[in-house]
């Protein structure tokens, strides 16, 4: 069985039980307390019964007298007995009276009649007589019952109400902690701010503000994280640029065949370290906080931009890459991060096509949504990799292309900065090849 981790189902758990417990002790309490008081009030009926008679003697017969006057169940079937002190036990024997033990006293008592135990209340009405009033106690006890069970029964049945009313109130002193998660739940990666504590109990102010020390301790580190990258980027950009020219001034120079293979490595490598450096420093970019409000942009224009900076790297594969219909659509986000998004993903797509291949780019849209899509019929990523290709540095097993392994972890954070979703599918499912990205943008209209 799961345990109950939630505060607000423990609570209410506890609470319950607590007012089950209590009421358990309050039901037995009051049906002793009820009982005893129903019997005191039967009690009270007898001696009201003999009072009444006592007034009129003579209207009850000498020998007996048995009330039974359409009981409904109120205080039980009643008998009023006439005693004679000086009547013999063979008369009174002979008599269809109950046989009281003779020499009764005055007062309320409990006698034993044939194995049946009665409530008796004897009165003195003169010097030879005396009223006894006679009722069974089985009778009795079960009207005080009857009466204390329908009391128990409406006690009983305000517990579900009780225990439904405290689940209401602890929802309700618990609804600012679910207000404050669904706030950090919204929240979007970078977001570190400070927890508002409005409206918090007490209790979990300390908590609160454990958490945003936290937050704060986290924000500083990724703060001085994201300047060393950008700074050491920045740093490096320099001396790489310098080596890139001197290997161009040394590419012109007289070498040897073997000299001018070691010169091509070189440069190749020195050329992936500033596209790393690049990517390094778009990368802290779009994770630092803007200052600048996004604006509508057409995704067709940002696009065709891409296409032109591009073309040469396409054109050096034999690659066929170009925009598939002529629908347009404008989202709301940064021009710059918007021109990142494309080209990361149409540069991954002609890396990774081969020769004479073929790279589309598409845009659709409906009421809520922009679809933009690159596909491309090269091999294509085993579908086990498809959510790890959007980590930083990642590269797909098997496949030699250079690359930094940055790219489309830039794609991932500009999606999630604009709240766009990213799926990943073959570009022909039924051979499995070839690779189609998806980027679902909210519609800025």
């Amino acid at each position: 069985m799961k345990s109950v981790s939630s505060l607000k189902s423990k609570l209410s758990l506890w609470l319950a039980i607590i007012i089950i417990c209590f009421a358990a002790l309050i039901t037995s309490v009051a049906f002793y307390v009820i009982f005893n008081e129903g019997i005191e009030w039967q009690d009270d009926t007898l001696k009201q019964v003999a009072e009444l008679i006592s007034e009129q003697p003579n209207s009850i017969s000498a020998s007996y007298q048995y009330d039974n006057p359409n009981y409904n169940g109120t205080v039980g079937p009643i008998f009023i007995q006439m005693i004679n002190q000086g009547e013999k036990e063979e008369e009174r024997t002979n008599k269809k009276t109950l046989k009281l033990p003779a020499g009764l006293s005055d007062g309320i008592q409990t006698v034993k009649i044939n194995n049946v135990r009665y409530r008796v209340f004897v009165k003195t009405v003169d010097e030879d007589k005396k009223i006894a009033v006679i009722q069974s106690t089985d009778e009795r006890d079960m009207t005080a019952k009857e009466g204390t069970i329908i009391a128990l029964i409406t006690m009983l049945l305000l517990i579900p109400v009780m225990i439904f009313s405290v689940i209401l109130v602890v929802k309700r002193i618990l609804l600012p902690l679910a207000e404050v998660a669904k706030d950090i739940e919204q929240r979007k990666e970078p977001e570190l701010n400070p927890i508002t504590a409005d409206n918090i109990p007490e209790e979990i102010i300390p908590f609160v503000m454990a958490i945003n020390r936290l937050f704060g301790r986290i924000k500083q580190s990724m703060d001085i994280h994201k300047r060393f990258i950008t700074d050491a980027a920045h740093e490096l950009r320099s001396p790489m640029t310098a080596i890139s020219l001197q290997a161009e001034r040394l590419a012109k120079t007289e070498l040897t065949e073997t000299a001018k293979e070691r010169l091509e490595t070189l440069r190749s490598g020195i050329s992936r370290s500033r596209i790393l450096l690049d990517q390094l420093l778009v990368l802290a970019r779009i994770q630092a906080p803007s200052k600048t409000i996004a604006s509508s942009v057409s995704i067709v224009s940002s696009i065709r931009l891409v296409l032109e900076d591009i073309l040469p790297l396409a054109e050096a594969k034999n690659i066929d890459i170009g925009l598939v219909g002529e629908t347009d659509a404008r989202i709301s986000m940064h021009e710059i991060d918007l021109i990142s998004l494309i080209k990361n993903l149409a540069i991954n797509a002609i890396k990774y096509t081969p020769q004479s291949g073929k790279v589309d780019l598409s845009v659709n849209k409906n009421d809520k949504e922009v679809i933009f899509e690159v596909k491309d019929n090269g091999p294509g990523i085993p579908e086990k990799e498809w959510e790890r290709v959007f980590d930083p540095f990642y590269r797909v097993l098997g496949n030699d292309e250079v690359g930094s392994g940055l790219g489309l972890s830039i794609v991932r954070v500009i999606a999630e900065q604009v709240d766009a979703e990213i799926k990943i599918n073959y570009a022909d499912p039924k051979s499995k090849s070839g690779l189609k990205i998806t980027v679902i943008f909210p519609s800025s209209s």
